[in-house]
């Protein structure tokens, strides 16, 4: 099985296999889960990977995660431009009044 390590779906792949998996294999241990069970249970196969769509299921925390941490697109500072609050006032006034 081939697995591409560069982009899923349009997003770049920022850092690939995050939890240090077995690459390729479609069922392995739930690295959100495996370590808080009892040892006999830690390695334990509950975990099921989709390694096309970067995606994890566990069978046993009924919990989904990412294999791949991946790149944003766009900034992530966002600017934020206060309403004028008497404008906003004044157009409320208007509407109550005159419907």
């Amino acid at each position: 099985m081939q697995v591409n390590n560069t982009e899923i779906n349009g997003f770049l792949i920022d850092q690939f296999n995050q939890h240090n998996l077995d690459v390729g294999k479609t069922q392995g241990i739930c690295p959100l889960c495996s370590s808080d069970r009892q040892p006999k249970n830690q390695k334990a196969k509950c975990a099921s990977y989709d390694w096309e769509r970067g995606l994890g299921t566990c069978h046993h925390c009924d919990s989904s995660f990412q294999l791949h941490t991946y790149q944003r697109k766009g900034s992530s500072e966002k600017t934020y431009i206060r309403p004028d609050a008497f404008k906003d006032l004044r157009r409320y006034l208007f509407w109550v009044y005159n419907v």
